[in-house]
């Protein structure tokens, strides 16, 4: 129950990231993507992307044993735009199995959250 709990928790994280960030009001502007990257495993996953207007998404996950066993999901990013009064605005989250825990920056991008029990060898390798 509580895996299937994380992996809603985690849909729903995606699809923030995905519909998050405001429409772009003028429409004569051709997005392009600057920067993408997908890295899937069976465990784990990491994804990112950066397009023209300065929107900015990134993303990994992990799966974690808990002392009793249990399986969790772990997701750690962070997504960003640039607003319509020029100022960049960021939520870097992390979830587990203590929740959802976000922390808005308004203005530069502050480093993500710290990934709690994942070797930062591997955080290297997810990110690229």
């Amino acid at each position: 129950m509580q895996t299937m709990l994380v992996g809603l928790v985690s849909f729903v994280l995606i699809c923030s990231d995905v519909f998050g960030a405001p429409a772009i009001e003028n429409n004569d502007v051709q997005l392009k993507v600057v920067q993408e990257s997908n890295n899937y495993k069976t465990d784990e996953f990491s994804w990112e992307y950066e397009l023209s207007d300065g929107r900015q998404v990134r993303q990994n996950a992990y799966v974690k044993k808990l002392e009793d066993g249990t399986a969790v999901l772990v997701i750690n990013g962070y997504y960003s735009y640039i607003g319509p009064d020029g100022v960049k605005q960021t939520v870097s989250y992390y979830a587990d199995e203590t929740g959802y825990h976000p922390h808005i920056t308004v203005g530069e991008l502050a480093p993500p959250p710290p990934v709690l029990g994942i070797d930062p060898k591997v955080l290297i390798s997810l990110v690229g």
